[in-house]
């Protein structure tokens, strides 16, 4: 009999042009940005960015703690209008949205877990698509909440 490991290590992030810069991480989402609709979402909208937003760790594992956010920051050569793609263990879809990945400035998109339906263990990724071209993919272990101690409250230390 094999044994099948119940979560997978995160793949190590890729991109290709027109992207030229991918960051990713954590860090501690404000909740400060204004909402759009997004309906391809599970909430049916999404919220922009606050100003300053800025990756806090640069790691692919994180426990599903409230408040904590895991995202990309994202640069293109040029303007490109792309639908972004997270993949959730819980979901058989990913919940999608469509956005644009700027050329003068890198852009973060990421997930914040806020309610505690979406503390979900298990392995997440981010993507953003132009047509059927997968132009970056970063995946994301997320572990139950509270198992990282080392996290333990690392949003409260960072308010």
């Amino acid at each position: 009999t094999l044994a099948t490991p119940l979560m997978a290590d995160p793949a190590p992030p890729s991109f290709q042009p027109p992207v030229i810069l991918l960051e990713h991480g954590i860090f501690c989402d404000t909740n400060d940005g204004a909402r759009i609709a997004a309906p391809g979402t599970q909430l049916g909208y999404i919220e922009l960015a606050p100003e300053g937003l800025e990756i806090s760790s640069v790691q692919q594992t994180l426990p599903a703690d409230i408040g904590l956010a895991f995202g990309v920051f994202a640069q293109a050569s040029r303007d490109v209008a792309v639908t972004i793609k997270v993949h959730r263990p819980d979901l058989a879809e990913p919940e999608t949205w469509d956005s644009v990945i700027r050329a003068e400035a890198k852009g973060p998109t990421y997930f914040t877990f806020d309610f505690p339906n979406e503390q979900v263990p298990g392995l997440w990724a981010i993507e953003a698509w132009e047509g059927d071209q997968r132009l970056y993919r970063v995946e994301y272990l997320v572990t139950p909440a509270g198992s990282d101690p080392a996290l333990a409250g690392f949003c409260q230390l960072l308010s």
